[in-house]
């Protein structure tokens, strides 16, 4: 399939009880359902070159019909929810930035500077970084708005195991949240290159804290060695290690994976997506 091409999708705009309705993207494999669920984050990078930020997409699509013809996942279809101009603000851990004061202080002085580098090259970008934590809005637009309508409208399977928070970066936070705060919705999470450096790492301590037990429930995570990627290896290994410590085995219920080489990108994401979609949906 044309890297390039457009893949077919259907446009929803949900109603989120706050503020405007949320623009979400759904894909169906061409198989019959029912099928497994993928609620993706930043939902414009995901079927269309044009509306990626990067220019390049994920090429979940292509990723899932060529898994599920070759009998190694079962038939999933994708929602990809596009992020919004606060695009930190939703997807930063709500609970992790006010565990302490030190953690609040921690990661407003991480976006302050971000915000002043961004306004120098890209003013439009900055809204991206907005001082304002909105994941419990978020996390409960899913749970209560969003899910519903997927599983009234589409042939889900709805059961936690089914459900699986898909995203990388800020979008792996709001998935390893998700993941923590909703266990009995979402069963499965896939964080690739999880952005566990903001405040210097507050989000770990978090994590450490909030994690439900296993009990059937599968995470994943991974990271690159090159550009931003490059400073994540020690911060994923406290999470593995709280993972660990929380009962979770690895290979079985949790599993990361280190790319030497990868890139903080659409396109390093796209090509290991194989990865984390197989330890997430294989029965």
């Amino acid at each position: 399939m044309d890297a390039a091409a457009v893949i077919p999708y259907t446009r929803h705009a949900i109603a989120t009880g706050v503020g405007q309705p949320r623009t979400v993207d759904v894909w169906l494999p061409p198989v019959a359902g029912p099928y497994s669920v993928l609620y993706m984050q930043d939902g414009q990078n995901l079927f269309d070159p044009a509306q990626s930020y990067s220019g390049v997409t994920w090429g979940v699509a292509e990723t899932v019909t060529r898994l599920t013809a070759q009998g190694r996942i079962p038939p999933a279809m994708v929602v990809g929810i596009h992020n919004v101009p606060n695009r930190m603000g939703e997807y930063m851990p709500a609970k992790a930035v006010t565990r302490t004061p030190e953690s609040r202080r921690l990661v407003q002085k991480d976006i302050d500077g971000w915000r002043a580098e961004v306004r120098k090259t890209d003013p439009d970008l900055a809204t991206w970084v907005e001082p304002r934590f909105t994941a419990d809005d978020y996390l409960r637009f899913l749970v209560h708005e969003l899910k519903p309508f997927i599983d009234s409208t589409y042939a889900t399977l709805p059961a936690p195991a089914h459900t699986a928070l898909v995203g990388s970066s800020m979008g792996g936070l709001i998935s390893a949240y998700g993941f923590c705060e909703y266990p009995q919705v979402f069963g499965r999470a896939g964080c690739l290159s999880t952005a566990w450096t903001v405040g210097n790492g507050v989000a770990v301590s978090w994590f450490a804290e909030a994690l439900p037990a296993p009990q059937g429930r599968r995470i994943y995570f991974d990271y690159g060695t090159e550009g931003l990627d490059a400073d994540y290896e020690p911060f994923q290994a406290r999470a593995d290690a709280a993972l660990h410590a929380a009962g979770y085995r690895a290979g079985v219920d949790c599993l990361t994976r280190k790319f030497p080489g990868h890139l903080h990108h659409e396109s390093a994401w796209a090509e290991r997506l194989h990865v984390p979609l197989e330890f997430l949906l294989a029965p």
